[in-house]
């Protein structure tokens, strides 16, 4: 009886392993986890992590970390590391926006036959320009003056009872300018 308990407890334990591996990999997309998988792991790790925070709400400077995990990705030459970099340097999230640096980001990438890198060079006009400092020396990135746009719902429940009365009227005023 002994064995057959140690063989439950370890087939229970494999089969949890297998479900928090699989939760851990439904949080991406397909395209996102083909990508991940024609990196080496450690390259993998680095833009799995990025990725989530990136989107994690409760991070003011999410995308700023993210943007150090590509860089550092970057660094070991992984073209959809240099095209998510240049996504977020392009948009200005959690870099400053520079069209420049993101089109130099997007000429790496596309070079190692990044596709979507390719596709969004036809949208920014390239010149010549270095790489951001993080991606050719182990620097953080410049970060960004702005932060994530404030949770609208977040704020309101936290404002105070006595304030409260705003919000009436600015229903009242919109409902009037039809906004």
């Amino acid at each position: 009886m002994g064995k057959s308990v140690v063989r439950a407890c370890c087939a229970l334990w494999f089969v949890a392993m297998l479900l928090a591996a699989n939760s851990a990999r439904a949080q991406f997309s397909d395209k996102e986890l083909l990508a991940f998988d024609n990196e080496p792991p450690v390259i993998a790790e680095l833009l799995q992590r990025a990725v989530l925070l990136e989107r994690n709400e409760r991070l003011d400077d999410g995308d700023w970390q993210a943007a150090k995990l590509y860089c550092q990705a970057s660094r070991y030459g992984s073209a959809e590391a240099y095209f998510r970099l240049g996504i977020l340097y392009a948009v200005g999230k959690g870099v400053p926006a520079n069209r420049d640096l993101a089109a130099a980001l997007f000429a790496a990438a596309s070079m190692q036959g990044h596709y979507e890198s390719q596709k969004m060079l036809e949208t920014v006009e390239l010149v010549y320009v270095d790489m951001p400092a993080c991606v050719t020396s182990a620097v953080d990135p410049e970060k960004s003056m702005q932060s994530r746009p404030a949770n609208i719902d977040s704020l309101i429940a936290n404002l105070p009872e006595n304030k409260r009365w705003i919000l009436s009227l600015v229903d009242t005023i919109a409902t009037w300018y039809k906004v």
